[in-house]
């Protein structure tokens, strides 16, 4: 069974079966600008799920300059 696991920031994140790696699964802060961490409580992010930024419209950009091999750009912005 996937686990689900919420940072201090109100990042969510959906944990692998084998418990290894993680995905972003859905953003419940209230900040600008997102800053995705290179692991969360020492498992390794290694995606993000589509629908994980949808629904908060308070986002301008995402910083993922951890995941530079993942996302071709280390900062995503966020067009108004």
């Amino acid at each position: 069974m996937k686990k689900i696991i919420e940072d201090e920031n109100g990042l969510v994140y959906l944990q692998s079966v084998d418990g290894k790696t993680c995905t972003v699964y859905e953003y419940k802060g209230t900040s600008e600008t997102v800053i995705l961490p290179r692991s969360i409580s020492g498992i390794e992010i290694v995606g993000i799920e589509r629908t994980a930024f949808s629904n908060n419209l308070k986002i301008k950009s995402i910083d993922t300059f951890y995941h530079s091999k993942m996302i071709s750009s280390n900062i995503i912005v966020i067009p108004e």
